[in-house]
């Protein structure tokens, strides 16, 4: 999913829920961490040198394995309900 699409997800969640927001460098510190533990796949684009080099990431569990994990937060608790 592109940041532009989940950006707004992520920022309603953590303002309804009270969540402190990472440090850009950080987030992207933990999801380089990922891989490593099976949960995401990283592939590295290059669109030229015009377009740079992207990282594009994809969950390679069963997204409702991920979604149980999330909602084991207790900050989560009652999140599906709103």
């Amino acid at each position: 999913m592109r940041s532009d699409v989940c950006g707004p997800t992520a920022k309603r969640i953590r303002y309804h829920r009270n969540i402190d927001i990472l440090s850009v460098r950080r987030f992207r510190v933990i999801l380089k961490e990922q891989p490593f533990l099976g949960v995401v796949e990283i592939e590295k684009i290059n669109k030229g040198s015009a377009g740079g080099i992207h990282l594009q990431n994809r969950l390679i569990e069963d997204p409702q394995i991920a979604r149980e994990t999330i909602l084991e937060d207790s900050r989560m608790q009652g999140w599906m309900r709103e």
